[in-house]
């Protein structure tokens, strides 16, 4: 299922970069997506930056029949790798989510640009959610959609947040 988010976000795409590739950051994240236990690794590699998370979810607002296939609780991996800038100041980073132990999820870019208004950034997501279960498949990745949306939303709102309180 194809994926395509865009928000405006308060600060320049070299401001948003640096929060975000900050743990302080990236532990916030985990803690306003109700984690309930997680890890934050952040590694400069060359020009790259590479932000990996873990976090433990609880299934306990899933649909019974779904809980019943992952149990109460569900591991999830992402990984960002991000790029050098690009001459305007831009920023991508390829973007992978994995549930352990599940043959589903996430992989895309997510790049931060400068607003055409000249003021702040606009950071898109594009990807494909993909859960690789026979005759099932489609209609797990559009109950999974609502979780992903929430994901891009929280941590577009946190950046806001901390960027205009910077």
């Amino acid at each position: 299922m194809r994926i395509a988010k865009t928000v405006e976000l308060l600060g320049s795409p070299d401001a948003v970069f640096r929060l975000r590739t900050t743990a302080r950051f990236q532990e916030a994240k985990c803690v306003a997506s109700r984690a309930v236990d997680h890890a934050v690794e952040i590694d400069e590699i060359g020009d790259h930056t590479l932000v990996r998370t873990r976090r433990t979810m609880s299934t306990e607002a899933f649909p019974d029949t779904a809980r019943s296939m992952v149990g109460p609780s569900l591991v999830l991996d992402e990984t960002q790798d991000w790029g050098p800038p690009t001459e305007d100041g831009s920023r991508s980073a390829s973007v992978r989510l994995v549930l352990d132990g599940l043959p589903m999820g996430l992989t895309g870019n997510v790049t931060v640009r400068p607003a055409e208004s000249g003021s702040g950034s606009v950071q898109t997501l594009e990807g494909e959610l993909r859960a690789n279960i026979p005759l099932l498949g489609g209609r797990i990745e559009k109950l999974a959609m609502p979780a992903v949306d929430a994901g891009f939303d929280i941590e577009a709102l946190l950046l806001n947040e901390w960027l205009f309180d910077a």
